[in-house]
């Protein structure tokens, strides 16, 4: 597995620094592209907008890391110029969207990380309408052919994912809802198959994406949403089982928030994206609140009148998906009418750009700590090097008392030590 798993690395690199890729990529097509009329993903708002209003010529550079946001690069700003109109911003928008051309930015770059190429794709096709539509046939070739190298260079990255049902979900999502224009029939079916298998594998048995993640368990309910929208307009039925998915992971988030309306801070979540994660949990209607207290794996939640306690019993089994867990099995938070009275640190870090590996240490959680150690051993790349093997936990409810015992061996090999923590 190592050893294919370089191969695929290898592979990867010599492609696409490759002169002749891009050439691939920019090769001719007759396609009839207009942009996605009928595609309406749950929008989050930006704050961006009067900053871009500003921005004057030549705002994209070949140094994007460095004076630009790699959030920029996504074109979530598109979205944000067609909410408010205005030939003043569709001129704008034009400019950047040149701009952004002009650069030529290797493809070896964050700019084209999977997951930044999958918003632009999405940015670029379903705001197609406002900045490109009434534009000169010169500029239009220049978008079309834009959207045709980005979704070309997207399903490629797909196959030389060594773990593909561990691809982020918008990902697949963007090239479903784009082989329709770009690709065949049995394409459109097999990205279906593959979301299918990624909701199982992704997803664990209680409902948590796999990540532990608030955040990331709105995300996947909001690509769901979209991927469901996308197959009822294709009159597509063969994933059946999406409304269930939808339901289940909704009543599961509904109660992932404390009582005084903060999210619970596991595994990089913060309440930046509150509002986002509040939207998607608002969204399907009459769905009862699930109940967590006796989960196996992911967080155990007690609502007791005014006091609600989440419990980490989290069981790193997913190396692509943890490379965002925290070290912090075991720690737990609690609050108390509208006060949050314990809690973890959080995670500031941004879905793009480096993360911040000191957040992630178990001193940065409320957990049980020998020795300055961390519980898990942490790679900046790779996730996990050393994991708790055994992760115990019982739950019990008397008739006026809750009981919630864990234990785990991440100290085993260091110090000897079985670690256990029991509340009531």
């Amino acid at each position: 597995k190592i050893l294919k798993k370089i191969t695929y690395k290898i592979l990867k690199f010599i492609i696409i620094n490759n002169y002749f890729y891009k050439l691939y990529l920019n090769s001719p097509k007759k396609i009839q592209f207009e942009g996605i009329n009928n595609f309406n993903p749950i929008i989050q708002k930006k704050k961006s907008l009067q900053l871009l209003i500003s921005i004057k010529n030549n705002y994209f550079s070949k140094e994007p890391y460095q004076t630009i946001s790699l959030q920029m690069h996504s074109f979530d700003w598109l979205t944000d110029f067609k909410l408010v109109g205005g030939i003043d911003l569709l001129k704008k928008s034009r400019m950047l969207v040149l701009d952004w051309i002009k650069c030529n930015y290797k493809f070896s770059s964050l700019v084209w990380n999977d997951i930044i190429v999958a918003r632009r794709l999405i940015n670029l096709s379903i705001n197609y309408n406002f900045f490109a539509s009434t534009s000169d046939t010169n500029f239009k070739d220049k978008i079309n052919k834009l959207v045709l190298a980005h979704f070309r260079h997207l399903s490629l990255l797909k196959k030389l994912q060594y773990e593909k049902l561990e691809l982020d979900i918008e990902i697949t999502k963007t090239l479903l809802v784009l082989s329709k224009y770009f690709s065949t029939d049995r394409y459109f079916n097999s990205i279906v198959k593959l979301i299918k298998k990624q909701t199982i594998h992704q997803i664990n048995n209680d409902g948590f994406h796999k990540s532990i993640n608030v955040y990331e368990q709105a995300h996947f309910i909001n690509q769901l949403l979209q991927i469901k929208n996308i197959l009822l307009f294709y009159n597509n039925n063969s994933f059946i089982e999406i409304d269930a998915r939808i339901n289940d992971m909704t009543s599961l988030l509904k109660n992932l928030f404390h009582m005084d309306s903060s999210l619970a801070l596991f595994n990089g979540t913060n309440n930046k994206k509150i509002d986002y994660v509040k939207n998607i949990s608002y969204l399907q209607k009459d769905i009862k609140i699930k109940s967590l207290f006796k989960v196996k794996d992911g967080l155990v939640v007690i609502s007791l009148e005014k006091t609600k306690i989440f419990f980490d019993i989290t069981k790193p089994n997913s190396r692509l998906l943890n490379k965002q867990l925290h070290s912090g099995t075991l720690s737990f938070e609690m609050s108390h009418g509208g006060e949050k009275i314990i809690t973890n640190c959080g995670s500031p870090e941004k879905y793009f750009g480096k993360n911040q590996v000191f957040f992630r240490y178990s001193a940065a959680h409320s957990t049980i700590i020998i020795n300055d150690t961390n519980i898990a051993e942490l790679s900046e790349k790779n996730g996990y090097k050393r994991i708790p093997k055994k992760i115990v936990n019982t739950s019990e409810e008397l008739k006026s008392d809750f009981i919630l015992s864990g234990s785990h061996d991440g100290y085993s090999k260091n110090f000897g030590l079985l670690i256990k923590r029991i509340m009531n």
